[in-house]
C-alpha cells in the first residue's frame, strides 16, 4: 500500500502557503498525544480540503516525520528557531 506524501502532491499543497501563523518550510516541535515531543520537524504543506465529517476536524499540517502522510493539530506545534538542531540555544 502507498501512501500520499504531500510534500510531492500539488492537490494537498496548491495555493495554501500558511495556517494558523505556520508556513511551510517552517521548524516546529511536535508534542504528541502522550507528550512526547520530536524536533526539529518541518512543516511541509496543509490540507487542501478537511473531509466532511460530524466532528471538527484540527489535523491540517503536514509535517517532515515517519508518517508525512498524516497531518497534525497545529495546537500540537510550537515554532521553533535556533541552531542546526532546531533548539535555541539558552
Amino acid at each position: 500500500m502507498s501512501h500520499c506524501n504531500p510534500a510531492n502532491d500539488p492537490a494537498v499543497i496548491n495555493g495554501i502557503q500558511e495556517v494558523y501563523g505556520l508556513k511551510r518550510g517552517d521548524k516546529v516541535e511536535y508534542t504528541n498525544d502522550y507528550g512526547v515531543k520530536f524536533a526539529p520537524r518541518t512543516v511541509i504543506g496543509f490540507v487542501s480540503d478537511p473531509p466532511e465529517t460530524d466532528y471538527e476536524y484540527t489535523r491540517m499540517v503536514y509535517i517532515n516525520s515517519d508518517s508525512p502522510w498524516f497531518p497534525v493539530d497545529p495546537a500540537r506545534l510550537r515554532k521553533i528557531e535556533g541552531n542546526e538542531d532546531g533548539y535555541a540555544n539558552h
